[in-house]
């Protein structure tokens, strides 16, 4: 929504939120931990307004929570009733937060539907310069694996190999990388077994998922496998390349 903002922490700790009507103006409830010079800019592109948030985990609040939930509710009533009054019908969809929000939201008389559903059917539909911004996620994502296939070589771990990724994308501009999907000879089979110690020896086969989420927010995936065919002084060892 244009206003990234401690994102992995968010994601654990959902205290931020955010309104999007069929018609009107869409809201952010901004956590507190921000400062609102830095989301003002934001306003006038993808989010027209933004208000405080009621915060409602146990963390923030411990057994307060409950409470809070039902502050919480109040405050969304406040601004679906306006919307779902013009539109004809209480159906709100959900997505995220703590269960017992929705049975608040349940209980203020809302028809409950799945927010999820109707998130990625909004993915599928593509607004004007979308597809060059997921262009460039991808070439940013595809240089990043070229950052990390530089480090391959004997004597390396999967973590140190792996690791690059991480910094390259971050460097460029990206959020985060969802997963560790990064490993080496034996522990390529089973697959999704996720980055460890282990060190690459030649000969071994390092397979990689990249899940990226990149400049913009974009999430791009992509696998590659490649052969471990230099010594730890990154020579390439003839050996290892003769059939």
């Amino acid at each position: 929504c244009d206003a990234s903002n401690m994102s992995i922490w968010h994601k654990r700790n959902q205290i931020r939120y955010l309104l999007v009507p069929q018609e009107g103006p869409v809201t952010l409830f901004e956590s507190l931990f921000v400062d609102a010079e830095g989301i003002r800019p934001l306003i006038g592109e993808t989010i027209d307004q933004w208000e405080e948030n009621v915060a409602t985990t146990y963390c923030s609040q411990g057994p307060n929570m409950f409470v809070q939930i039902e502050k919480w509710a109040d405050q969304l009533d406040s601004f679906l009733k306006p919307i779902t009054k013009g539109l004809g019908n209480t159906r709100v969809a959900v997505q995220g937060g703590d269960p017992l929000q929705a049975f608040a939201l349940e209980k203020r008389g809302y028809d409950l539907q799945s927010g999820q559903e109707v998130i990625e059917r909004a993915r599928s539909i593509k607004v004007e310069g979308e597809i060059e911004l997921i262009k460039c996620g991808i070439q940013s994502t595809a240089d990043a694996v070229v950052y990390l296939h530089g480090a391959i070589k004997d004597g390396v771990s999967e973590n140190q190999v792996w690791a690059l990724l991480h910094h390259y994308n971050i460097a460029v501009g990206g959020e985060y990388v969802e997963t560790r999907l990064l490993n080496s000879g034996m522990r390529t089979s089973p697959w999704m077994q996720e980055s460890s110690t282990k060190l690459l020896r030649p000969g071994d086969l390092v397979a990689l998922d990249a899940d990226c989420t990149g400049p913009f927010g974009y999430f791009i995936d992509f696998s590659r496998t490649w052969l471990c065919a230099r010594d730890s002084r990154g020579n390439l060892e003839s050996s290892v390349l003769e059939p």
